[in-house]
């Protein structure tokens, strides 16, 4: 198979690798949201709420790890979890929280959760995309124009045929970092819009209930 047939069908697929990827990243975003297991799931039981909340039984530090248990991840904290076991699916809830617990903040009062606010910025949401298609256009560029592409291939092979393997290198491995940087921006991006859904959703939709054992 010959370089000009190859080329033109590069120059083409590579001008969808930006589109494509930023679907892949929000698809992988949204595939996690309420992913929790039948075992997490069973944990949240009245029995269990109840030993969470008996200070004369069980020390903090016991119903500390226990809460982390219920909740399915080590970053959880007593306070968190006996404030989502308020709401009904509160396991679902969870989930959710702790997958963007990084970009959300607690608002607490006399030392009680309260509500959540999302770090979510449009300026820095929109700089995150901007970010994502600088990158991405500044590694595809190249592949996107043909003459960027011959002359790309060629100071390549210059500065390795030249003795200077580092600029070639570098060459080499410029539009990689592009893209790892082009990606670690659509991620960003999606777990700021993400926190803020789930803070959105939070206060709109979450029902709060009293002590039930059916919890």
């Amino acid at each position: 198979m010959s370089w000009e047939f190859i080329s033109p069908v590069i120059q083409v697929c590579s001008v969808f690798i930006p589109v494509i990827g930023w679907f892949v990243v929000h698809r992988l975003s949204m595939s996690r949201e309420n992913k929790i297991s039948s075992k997490d799931t069973a944990l949240i039981k009245w029995e269990y709420f109840k030993k969470l909340k008996n200070k004369e039984l069980y020390s903090w530090y016991e119903r500390e790890i226990f809460a982390k248990k219920v909740a399915g991840n080590t970053s959880a904290t007593l306070k968190e979890v006996l404030y989502f076991l308020q709401f009904k699916d509160a396991d679902q809830w969870m989930s959710s929280y702790f997958q963007y617990k990084k970009y959300i903040k607690v608002i607490e009062s006399n030392d009680y959760i309260v509500k959540f606010e999302s770090e979510y910025i449009k300026f820095k949401y929109f700089m995150y995309i901007a970010g994502y298609w600088l990158l991405m256009f500044m590694a595809l560029t190249p592949l996107v124009i043909r003459v960027g592409f011959d002359y790309y291939l060629n100071e390549i092979y210059q500065s390795l045929m030249g003795g200077s393997v580092i600029g070639g290198i570098w060459l080499i491995v410029f539009p990689f970092i592009s893209v790892i940087g082009a990606f670690s921006s659509a991620i960003l991006a999606e777990n700021l819009k993400g926190s803020k859904n789930f803070v959105d959703n939070f206060e709109s939709k979450a029902i709060k209930i009293e002590e039930n054992p059916n919890i």
